[in-house]
């Protein structure tokens, strides 16, 4: 497929660095990230074409095995008067499970984490920089959660890594 675009590294720059020479690398109008391990339904990305234009497509839900998930919680979005970034903020939120305009990332010139394995950590302040979020039913990403994975492994380095994440977070 002349779509499909195979990208090495010379050296390891964990998942924030392979992210954002995948940014860098692609064409289309909107961007989705996808885990290894995890997959999509066939139809997921059509979700693009029957939704209103935005910086940002938040699916509300998500698979967890084969069990739908609660991305966005209706009871707790509620709570925070349907405001996203409360919510995001009080929540959380699963960002892989989202739509992200191209454009928008060359626009906030934002950039992943590299090296680092809580690479995915500053997704949150995206929100912060859009006004033009949009909020879609379609479950459609499975998300396969493997207890031996490094993000759940506990250790030193580990320890540092999600603090070194929070600290440029917070800034």
């Amino acid at each position: 497929d002349s779509r499909i675009k195979l990208i090495n590294h010379s050296e390891n720059k964990r998942q924030g660095g392979a992210w954002n020479t995948g940014v860098k690398a692609a064409v289309g109008e909107y961007l989705c990230f996808v885990d290894a391990d995890d997959w999509l339904e066939t139809d997921y990305c059509e979700v693009l074409y029957n939704e209103e234009d935005a910086d940002i497509l938040c699916a509300k839900n998500y698979f967890v095995g084969s069990k739908k998930s609660y991305n966005i919680n209706p009871t707790q979005f509620l709570k925070c008067n349907n405001d996203i970034r409360l919510n995001i903020l009080l929540n959380g939120c699963f960002f892989i499970t989202n739509f992200y305009k191209r454009s928008f990332f060359e626009r906030i010139a934002f950039n992943f984490i590299e090296n680092n394995m809580y690479q995915d950590f500053l997704t949150v302040t995206l929100y912060f920089r859009t006004e033009n979020v949009r909020l879609f039913d379609k479950p459609g990403y499975h998300y396969r959660v493997d207890n031996v994975s490094i993000t759940r492994s506990m250790n030193q380095n580990g320890f540092w890594a999600r603090l070194d994440a929070a600290r440029i977070e917070y800034n």
